[in-house]
């Protein structure tokens, strides 16, 4: 995962206040993949209601 990321201390304590937030909304998925006892990685979305299609 990306190690410079996970150190951040402010995404740490906000990462579950994300996941209860949109966990709410339709569609939404959360992923963990663990190594063992250590998390490897996460993914996470919904799907897009209306409004423009943007890509980055």
């Amino acid at each position: 995962m990306y190690s410079g990321v996970t150190e951040d201390e402010e995404f740490r304590q906000r990462f579950p206040w994300f996941v209860d937030h949109w966990g709410g909304h339709p569609g939404f998925s959360c992923v963990i993949a663990r190594d063992g006892d250590e998390v490897a990685g996460f993914a996470y979305g919904a799907p897009r209601h209306g409004g423009p299609r943007v890509v980055a």
